[in-house]
C-alpha cells in the first residue's frame, strides 16, 4: 500500500488557517465576562472562513435554548450536523426561519422528515 501524496501530505500538515470575529456590543456589555468560541473547519479560502466566523458569532452572541423540531416530508437524507443552519417550520419561534446549531436528528421514514436536535437562539 503507498502513501499519500507527498504534497497532500505536507498540506495536512501545515499550520491551519485562523481567521477571528468580535461583537463591539457584547464585549462592552460584558468586558471580560464574554465568552470566547472556537471552531475548526475545513474552509481552505479565507473568505469563507471569515463568513463562516461571522455566522458562528451570530450564533453564540446571544441566549439559546436545546430543543428538537419535526421537519416533515423534506427528504432530508442527512442532517447538517455541527452547523448552524436556519430552519423554517411550522413551530414556535421556527416560522419566520431559526438560525439553530443542529446537535443530531432522528430520521422519519414514513413523513420523509426528520426530527433535529438543536441549539436555537432565543
Amino acid at each position: 500500500m503507498s502513501g499519500p501524496d507527498p504534497a497532500f501530505a505536507e498540506w495536512l500538515q501545515s499550520a491551519s488557517r485562523l481567521t477571528s470575529a468580535e461583537d463591539a456590543a457584547v464585549l462592552a456589555a460584558f468586558g471580560g465576562d464574554a465568552r470566547e468560541s472556537s471552531v475548526m473547519s475545513p474552509y481552505a479560502i479565507k473568505a469563507d472562513a471569515d463568513a463562516e466566523s461571522a455566522r458562528q458569532l451570530a450564533f453564540v452572541k446571544l441566549p439559546h435554548v436545546e430543543e428538537t423540531v419535526q421537519i416533515l416530508g423534506l427528504g432530508i437524507v442527512a442532517a447538517p450536523r455541527g452547523r448552524c443552519v436556519t430552519i423554517t417550520a411550522p413551530a414556535p419561534g421556527y416560522t419566520g426561519g431559526a438560525l439553530c446549531f443542529v446537535l443530531g436528528d432522528d430520521k422519519d421514514r414514513a413523513s420523509g422528515g426528520a426530527v433535529l436536535h438543536v441549539l436555537r437562539r432565543l
